[in-house]
């Protein structure tokens, strides 16, 4: 009968068994040292995303006072902003009445004066506000000259002659007039305000 070594098969199969546990083992190390890595990068992501969002939460805490400042200066801003826009209405109609005085004084003819200027509000507040001159001269050309310089005003429309009237003063006799123009700008918008997008 012959012999059949087993041995040699045997120690064959053991060195393959050894080699196959030693390539799973390696297999795992390197799996388990990409997992380890993975892992350990994914902590510091986190680490740092934590981080971040304490110092921004530090910072919002450091903001807060700031931000309620602003909202409160807002208020406040709201509350004053009629108060403001009256302030600046006036200012305006402010300007507007000098500019009408001055163009007045420095137009004047020699030997005319005013006795009386009155500002009418109209009934009707859709319509401007009334100005009236009341004055003395010496003389209808004067009266003319004197109307056709108020018309060069842009605060003044509209100026016509009332009357004119032969009257005597201490001084003498002189003409006396009445002039009336209108302001513009002094009526209320009939305009209504409109939606947004409509």
């Amino acid at each position: 009968m012959p012999y059949i070594n087993l041995i040699a098969e045997q120690r064959k199969q053991k060195r393959d068994r050894e080699r196959k546990a030693r390539s799973w083992f390696f297999a795992f190390v390197g799996v388990t040292l990409i997992g380890l890595v993975g892992v350990g990068y994914l902590t510091l992501k986190a680490e740092s995303a934590a981080a971040e969002a304490r110092s921004l939460e530090t910072k919002l805490n450091e903001l807060r006072p700031y931000k309620e400042e602003i909202e409160q200066n807002e208020k406040i801003l709201r509350a004053l902003k009629p108060r403001l826009e009256t302030l600046s209405k006036a200012r305006h109609d402010t300007e507007r009445w000098w500019r009408i005085l001055d163009h007045a004084s420095l137009v004047i003819p020699p030997n005319t004066f005013f006795t009386r200027v009155k500002a009418s509000a109209n009934n009707d507040l859709t319509k401007p506000v009334e100005l009236s001159w009341t004055g003395m001269s010496i003389d209808q050309n004067l009266i003319g000259e004197l109307m056709l310089r108020l018309q060069r005003s842009p605060d003044l429309a509209n100026v016509e002659l009332r009357y004119t009237d032969q009257k005597r003063t201490s001084q003498g006799t002189g003409l006396e007039f009445h002039i009336v123009s209108f302001v513009p700008g002094t009526e209320e918008s009939t305009k209504t305000p409109t939606k947004e997008g409509s």
